[in-house]
């Protein structure tokens, strides 16, 4: 047993509080997947920052004490990995990438993917990503001009995979200006069924499919075939051009171009799908939450439209990539909406040893869920936490503690399985927030505020927006 904190008692998971649940069952009843963190959220402001549920037979520990979320992520993947059932849905699936890859098997895909996405390759890749940012703006220039209510996370979206196809394997989907991509018609489908089958009492999918199983089997076959599709073009194009290994143009190619690569076609397949999967919804969604507070806060989209009329002048968007890191107020709307609407407000591990943390005996295979937005929420680690405050992120940053600095951030991991894809996260907000802000004033449309979904990651639900084009400064 691995001690990490000295106490006179040891508790078992059973001493702890919780919700009460019913016979066999457990907690699962009171439990909706796309609202789960809100739950587990509010039950922690019930019985404290540990408590216990139970799944059927399996019982959970859920911690939003930020000291144990920070001691296991520091301490993966030596002693924790994510929940032991992740890996076999995604495996079963066909997305088993760098993601949900644990061991030895992590360790052999990690090089190759951190290589693949480094300043390096994001460098080259720019100019591409300046005409994708281009055709968004001319999106958003239409529905400014006739005075289009948007759906600004499906926007974000199209824009986000678009990028991301292009990165991956060069690739130009192009779905801002057409709505007929076969892959991103499918993506849609993939998400919702992880979420679903992880959290699954049991895999019923593989006695009886429900419709959404069979649309998931055909949404995989399609995207299967149009992937190995442009695998197969890849290939071809490095057999004909061997001098474009020396400088690949895309993930893919950066991938079938390393001396010491041993990746399966399965693999190959795998990264691409969890690049597509990653890069889709967590950027999309938390620029959707980050315009979200520009609506909510006018004086702030103001401060963000100086920052990109002195840095950019009259240009609409950032015309070096080394532009990007003048953005600094841009970068702090950024981490404070991570922070108060993280779009990973739940990480799901396990150790896998014996262990005891502050007097709680966890055995090995015992779920942990971190609550890691209730941590960068709470006003004993942030002062003000609920307000909106991108201030606090700028030099001094007086008003965040080192352990909610280290939280607000976890969106990204933390640790050795750090997200190799923040750098393009950051490029692809500061992008659309330069360009956003340098052109159009957005307001919400309606007066309620968006709901909270989760499917895996978490997303607005009912964000609609106009545009309006901006007044010279």
């Amino acid at each position: 047993m691995l001690d990490v904190a000295e106490s006179s008692t040891v508790r078992n998971i059973r001493d702890l509080p919780g919700p009460s649940g019913v016979p066999i069952l457990g907690n699962l009843l009171q439990l909706d997947v796309n609202k789960i963190h809100n739950i587990l959220e509010d039950w922690s402001e019930e019985f404290g920052p540990e408590y216990k549920i139970r799944l059927g037979k399996k019982d959970i520990v859920v911690t939003a004490t930020p000291e144990f979320i920070n001691y296991v992520l520091r301490n993966r993947p030596a002693i924790f990995r994510r929940l032991s059932s992740i890996e076999p849905v995604f495996k079963e699936i066909g997305i088993n990438g760098l993601f949900s890859a644990e061991g030895d098997d992590w360790k052999r895909q990690r090089r190759i993917v951190m290589k693949a996405l480094d300043k390096a390759h994001l460098r080259n890749f720019f100019p591409t990503l300046k005409i994708v940012t281009e055709r968004l703006k001319k999106r958003w220039e239409d529905a400014a001009n006739n005075g289009t209510e948007i759906d600004i996370q499906q926007d974000l979206m199209r824009y986000t995979v678009d990028v991301t196809t292009f990165l991956a394997f060069g690739y130009d989907g192009n779905t801002l200006e057409n709505d007929n991509d076969i892959i991103q018609q499918h993506l849609e489908h993939l998400l919702p069924a992880v979420n679903r089958r992880i959290n699954a009492p049991f895999p019923y999918w593989q006695f009886f499919k429900l419709p959404a199983d069979k649309a998931l089997d055909k949404a995989m076959i399609s995207v299967r075939v149009e992937i190995e599709k442009i695998i197969g073009h890849c290939k071809q194009k490095l057999h004909d051009n061997p001098k474009l290994a020396e400088k690949p143009t895309n993930f893919l190619e950066a991938i079938l171009s390393d001396a010491d690569n041993d990746f399966s076609d399965d693999d190959i397949f795998g990264n691409i799908l969890t690049i597509l999967l990653a890069g889709e919804d967590t950027t999309a969604n938390s620029l959707a939450w980050s315009i979200y507070h520009l609506t909510e806060y006018p004086e702030i989209q103001k401060k963000l439209q100086l920052e990109s009329h002195q840095i950019l002048n009259n240009a609409t968007a950032p015309a070096e990539f080394s532009d990007l890191e003048k953005f600094e107020y841009s970068e702090a709307v950024i981490c404070e909406t991570l922070r108060l609407k993280s779009v990973t407000p739940i990480l799901f591990l396990e150790p896998m040893e014996d262990i005891e943390f502050d007097g709680i005996a966890i055995p090995k295979g015992t779920p942990i869920f971190l609550l890691t937005r209730k941590v960068a929420t709470d006003e004993s680690t942030i002062n003000n936490a609920s307000k909106f405050s991108p201030e606090r992120w700028l030099v001094d940053r007086t008003d965040v503690t080192d352990n909610a600095l280290q939280v607000a951030n976890i969106p990204f991991g933390a640790g050795p399985r750090f997200c190799p894809g923040r750098h393009l996260s950051l490029v692809e907000s500061k992008m659309v927030l330069s360009m956003l802000s340098q052109t159009f004033n957005v307001t919400r449309t309606s007066s309620q505020k968006p709901k909270e979904s989760f499917s895996f990651t978490m997303m607005p639900e009912n964000l609609m927006v106009t545009l309006s084009n901006k007044p010279s400064l």
